[in-house]
C-alpha cells in the first residue's frame, strides 16, 4: 500500500489536472458525418497531439473528458476517458509500478490485445489502437516508476504510426508533469 502523502498528493493532482483540459479547434470527423465538438489538445491536463488523435475520435456533436477517480486503493494510478455522445471511446492511465516491471507487464495486465510494435529499448509498445509508455519517472521512496497508457478501444480507426506518435508524446508530457517533477506523486 502507497502512503498517505502520495494518496493526498493525487487528490491534489487529479483534481488540478480535471480542471485544466483545454480544448483545439474543432475538425471534421471521419465515417461521413461531421465532427462538431473540440478536438482536445490535452487529456486530463497531460498534452497529446490533437492531429493525432483526431482521427481516433468519432464524428458527433458533443465530447466529454472525464478523469477517473482515484480511491484510496488506487491511489497510484490515474487516468482519463473520452466519450462522444455518451459512447466510451478513449481512455489514458497513468500508473505506478514495482521498480522492476516492464513495459509488456504493465501493458498485459491493460490491453485489449497484445501490441505488435514495440521500440529496441522496450520504453513504448503499441497497436494500431493502444500505446504503453515507461517513462523514466521514479518515486525517491521505493523506486516504483510511472508508466502510461493509451486505448482508443471504442474507436473504428487503426493506425499504428499514429497511436506509436501520441503514446510517446504523452508518454513525454507526464515526464514534464507534477506527477514526475514532484519526486513520484500522481
Amino acid at each position: 500500500m502507497k502512503s498517505s502523502a502520495r494518496t493526498r498528493t493525487v487528490a491534489r493532482t487529479c483534481a488540478v489536472i480535471g480542471a485544466s483540459v483545454v480544448m483545439a479547434v474543432g475538425l471534421t470527423g471521419c465515417g461521413g458525418g461531421e465532427r462538431e465538438y473540440a478536438v482536445p489538445k490535452s487529456l486530463c491536463g497531460v498534452e497529446v497531439p490533437a492531429d493525432e488523435l483526431a482521427p481516433f475520435l468519432p464524428a458527433g456533436k458533443k465530447i466529454e473528458v472525464k478523469e477517473r477517480d482515484a480511491t484510496d486503493e488506487l491511489s497510484w494510478k490515474t487516468g482519463c476517458m473520452v466519450f462522444v455522445d455518451g459512447k466510451d471511446v478513449l481512455a489514458t492511465t497513468v500508473e505506478w509500478n514495482e521498480p522492476d516491471t516492464r513495459t509488456g507487464d504493465f501493458a498485459g495486465g491493460v490491453t485489449l490485445k497484445h501490441p505488435d510494435h514495440s521500440t529496441g529499448d522496450g520504453h513504448f509498445l503499441w497497436s494500431d489502437r493502444e500505446g504503453f509508455g515507461r517513462t523514466g519517472c521514479t518515486a525517491p521512496d521505493d523506486g516504483d516508476r510511472l508508466f502510461t497508457a493509451v486505448r482508443a478501444y471504442g474507436s473504428e480507426h487503426r493506425d499504428a504510426d499514429a497511436m506509436k506518435r501520441i503514446i510517446d508524446a504523452f508518454t513525454k508530457a507526464v515526464e514534464k508533469s507534477d506527477a514526475c517533477e514532484s519526486g513520484g506523486e500522481l
